[in-house]
């Protein structure tokens, strides 16, 4: 099955580091989403970003949790 809500949250870069690069958000992106689909992270790094971008999400600015200055809520399809 594919996913078409994700509330990712994988710990910190330092713990999960490869659940955090780029390439594995690509794939994970591309093979394992729906069309239409829903992610929302208290994270906002640049390789996710990118990968979102790159995955033809849309991305929506969002406050941080707890002192964080920012977190990311996006979405692709209608």
């Amino acid at each position: 099955s594919k996913y078409s809500v994700i509330f990712y949250d994988m710990f910190s870069k330092k713990m999960n580091e490869g659940y955090w690069q780029e390439s594995f958000f690509e794939h994970f992106l591309e093979h394992w989403t729906e069309k239409n689909c829903v992610l929302s992270t208290y994270a906002a790094t640049g390789s996710l970003n990118r990968a979102l971008a790159n995955s033809e999400f849309i991305k929506i600015d969002k406050a941080g949790f707890n002192g964080k200055r920012q977190s990311t809520l996006a979405y692709r399809g209608e």
